[in-house]
């Protein structure tokens, strides 16, 4: 993808989550988090840390900010689920048994990064479970994963056809993380090539839309009814 076209795409997503209904920010959000590897530096911002992912989901802290200091946030909005005390004691603990008490130096720089990855987890959970409270309505929140997975299973269709890697078109011009996985063309399997969308591969993607196939079916199954 042209570096324009991304820092374009990159700036309306970014006006999206900052301005536009919580419905639509949500959707933003998660459609990004599917449909793009997380590798994907924005253009011109002379960082490999200025991935899509990153500036996304510093956006939708910023909004949860916002709504705080403007008070049009909902009461609750923040409040901890047992999955954020569940995610937090796993971080913890793979800080103090993979980090802080290490026993091999030369395996804390892997340790830091899937530290990081995790934490990354956490603040993307918070701010997409607080933007579904805010919209206060759990049909939204499965809109948005089924646009997720309806976009990504049509990325996929392309790459079935074409025979080409959208992870690769997407890096094509890329001057950070050039290399990464999600940059490789699709992998052969005999005389198959197997497609993954915005995924590192095609196994990872096979397992994302596994876990949002029922967002898919739920929705659909809702929206049918509501015509009867």
């Amino acid at each position: 993808m042209p570096s324009a076209v991304l820092d374009l795409l990159a700036v309306l997503a970014v006006v999206a989550v900052l301005r536009a209904r919580p419905s639509v920010a949500l959707t933003v959000l998660v459609v990004e988090m599917v449909a793009f590897p997380p590798t994907l530096v924005v253009p011109h911002t002379h960082t490999q840390y200025a991935t899509l992912t990153h500036v996304l989901g510093l956006a939708g802290a910023v909004r949860l900010v916002s709504m705080r200091v403007d008070r049009t946030a909902v009461r609750g909005m923040m409040r901890r689920t047992p999955v954020h005390v569940a995610l937090i004691l796993f971080i913890l603990a793979v800080f103090t048994f993979g980090v802080a008490f290490s026993s091999q130096a030369s395996g804390l720089g892997s340790a830091n990064v899937r530290l990081a990855g995790l934490l990354e987890q956490l603040a993307f959970f918070i701010v997409c479970m607080a933007l579904v409270r805010v919209i206060g309505n759990i049909d939204a929140a499965l809109r948005a994963l089924a646009a997720a997975a309806v976009i990504a299973a049509a990325i996929a269709i392309i790459e079935h056809i074409t025979l080409g890697s959208w992870g690769h078109w997407l890096f094509e011009h890329a001057t950070q993380n050039r290399f990464t996985n999600a940059s490789h063309q699709l992998a052969l399997r005999g005389d198959t090539r197997r497609v993954k969308a915005g995924s590192d591969f095609a196994l990872e993607f096979g397992w994302v839309m596994v876990v949002l196939l029922p967002a898919v079916v739920v929705t659909s199954l809702r929206h049918k009814w509501s015509q009867v």
